[in-house]
């Protein structure tokens, strides 16, 4: 009998009522507000009260169906049911008086949810638009990548004549070591030495409900396309030496591990093992970061056939940047966020762009950011997401140059909410570079301040030769660091978009403003609680920002990564002591 525990789970989006997140398939675009508490058996509106179902109506000037909802605790008596419903006719009431054309509708309902007991939930209703036809077939926006025919087929990270080549930035994605269709199928053990420290009994406590987050997160992305599976080691895995005595060499140090594993782990269509250590190492002469396997050398131990054996390194245990920098705890909650960033390099994607660092996807950086209010989101760009097939092709909103006779309209569902006629906007440009217009929203897998909310734009470069992924002094959106894509500000930001250092807002376009590059203009010109209208027109001004990929592009075709050791106590650089491992956190 097997001691390995098999996760499989899907994403559950629950609500006692309906979320925008829940309503992205629907005609309607959802809005909910919940009005102060009332007091005792009240049940007309305060001063405030009113304010906030006014600011409710005023912020959906296209509202169809307004609903008042009376909320009573469940096992309370049905007389409450009276009171709640009078809330919910004065707070109508108080709506169609603002805006007589609006449909409304009060009514009462249980809920288990105490923080909603006794309060009024109002729902507003608004038709979402629909696109244009998109105005060119989505396959003359799947640019071809740009590398040298020596170098077509070569996933990321694979060496060429001594150089590590970058990965796909055009079509077709090279795939790497794991598929980007169907499923993957991991195992995950904790690892402990002498001189370490075992935080939890079991492991399943902390790697299931973190490997149970990277298999919900892979089936949101992915649209069901694909997910991660994964087999949870039960017990630890103990290195009878001190951490410290460990050796350099990956290989030997994988073995090690591997031969303490269990007889009843089961190997049979494993495509990778990952490795979480136990926290308090003290490597000498390395930090503990693995990655043992290729898809040319397979890594095989006698029968045991763990595929790629990866570890993260030490950094990713220990406190970090100081009194204001990111705590070991943080990093331990967000372990799941950091394995996919590390998973979908494997499967072939460059990630660290637009804004290298930034807290707009998990492509740029794992872990809130503690400089920029914890912000964080488990986004991944739509380009990359077109690239991997994980878009439908009728997702992509394709713009040609020669499509621009006119104004082209889009209507954007957020990447962050499920479906959604179109999610991205994909303009062909007719030069090298390419522009993507994404919608987002701070719900769901991003975790922004409310007010965050509208369109990302940013150009991408699929003839790009190198992929600077790690350099000390890189804010994440400076050109003279090649990568494969850099945001564009909105105009009317008078913020350097080049060497811009702080926090990803400035780079939100909001409704109203406008992105202007390469002789294209893009509007936000709605912005829904569940969608964004856009549009997409010839501009006379060619370029509105000053910021070019770097003419002195490196002759290479090399991938740039920190090689040195570098411990808890020494930092990069003195501009940018924040970048390390696989992003640069923006400075305060």
């Amino acid at each position: 009998m097997r001691k390995v525990i098999a996760l499989v789970s899907s994403l559950l989006l629950v609500a006692a009522f309906a979320t925008p997140a829940q309503s992205a398939g629907a005609k309607y675009s959802v809005y909910q507000k919940t009005l102060t508490t009332f007091s005792s058996s009240a049940t007309t509106l305060t001063t405030q009260q009113k304010s906030q179902v006014k600011a409710t109506v005023d912020a959906n000037p296209t509202a169809e169906k307004f609903i008042c909802t009376g909320i009573r605790y469940y096992d309370q008596p049905m007389s409450v049911n009276i009171t709640v419903r009078k809330r919910a006719k004065a707070a109508c009431e108080y709506a169609k008086q603002l805006n007589p054309a609006l449909s409304t509708w009060f009514q009462n309902k249980p809920t288990k949810a105490r923080s909603y007991a006794g309060k009024v939930l109002l729902t507003v209703k608004s038709a979402v638009p629909k696109s244009d036809v998109s105005p060119s077939s989505v396959d003359l926006c799947k640019v071809p990548d740009g590398r040298p025919a020596n170098l077509q087929g070569y996933p990321r990270g694979a060496y060429v004549d001594g150089e590590q080549v970058r990965g796909s930035i055009g079509f077709p994605l090279t795939v790497g070591r794991f598929p980007i269709d169907g499923e993957v199928n991991l195992i995950a053990a904790m690892v402990s030495f002498e001189d370490t420290d075992e935080f939890v009994d079991n492991p399943i406590d902390f790697l299931g409900p973190q490997v149970e987050k990277i298999t919900e997160w892979s089936k949101f992305w992915s649209q069901g396309k694909f997910q991660y599976n994964f087999q949870v080691v039960e017990n630890w895995i103990r290195i009878p030496m001190k951490s410290s005595e460990a050796t350099s060499n990956d290989e030997v140090l994988a073995r090690e591990i591997l031969a303490q594993f269990p007889e009843s782990v089961d190997y049979e269509s494993v495509d990778g093992t990952f490795i979480y250590w136990a926290p308090g190492l003290d490597g000498v002469g390395h930090d503990f970061g693995l990655r043992v396997g290729s898809n040319e050398n397979p890594f095989v131990v006698g029968e045991k056939r763990p595929g790629l054996f990866w570890a993260p390194s030490q950094w990713h245990y220990e406190d970090t940047g100081g009194e204001s920098g990111l705590k070991y705890e943080t990093k331990k909650e967000y372990t799941w966020s950091y394995w996919v960033h590390e998973l979908l390099h494997e499967q072939g994607l460059n990630l660290h762009a637009p804004g290298n660092g930034w807290a707009t996807g998990l492509g740029q950086n794992q872990y809130p950011n503690p400089g920029s209010n914890r912000a964080y989101s488990a986004a991944i760009p739509a380009w990359e997401l077109f690239l991997m097939g994980w878009l439908d092709d009728s997702q992509v909103h394709c713009v040609t140059s020669k499509d621009l006779t006119g104004t082209k309209r889009a209507i954007l569902t957020p990447l962050e909410i499920q479906g959604g006629e179109r999610k991205a906007i994909v303009v062909e440009t007719g030069s090298d570079e390419i522009i993507v217009v994404e919608s987002r929203r701070p719900t769901g897998y991003t975790e922004w301040d409310k007010a965050n909310s509208g369109l990302l734009v940013y150009r991408a470069n699929p003839d790009l030769l190198a992929q600077d992924d790690h350099s000390a002094g890189d804010c994440g959106n400076d050109p003279q660091y090649p990568k494969w894509s850099y945001y564009l500000f909105p105009d009317n930001e008078k913020a350097n978009p080049d060497n811009w250092c702080r926090g990803f807002e400035v780079a939100l376009v909001n409704e109203g403003e406008s992105v202007t590059y390469n002789g294209v203009k893009i509007t936000l010109t709605s912005s829904q609680n569940s969608v964004d209208v856009v549009d997409i027109k010839r501009s006379a001004i060619l370029r509105s920002q000053e910021v070019n990929y770097p003419s002195n592009q490196p002759a290479g075709f090399q991938l740039h990564y920190l090689q040195e050791l570098v411990t808890s106590g020494q930092t990069r650089s003195d501009r940018n002591s924040h970048c390390v491992c696989c992003g640069c956190t923006p400075s305060e």
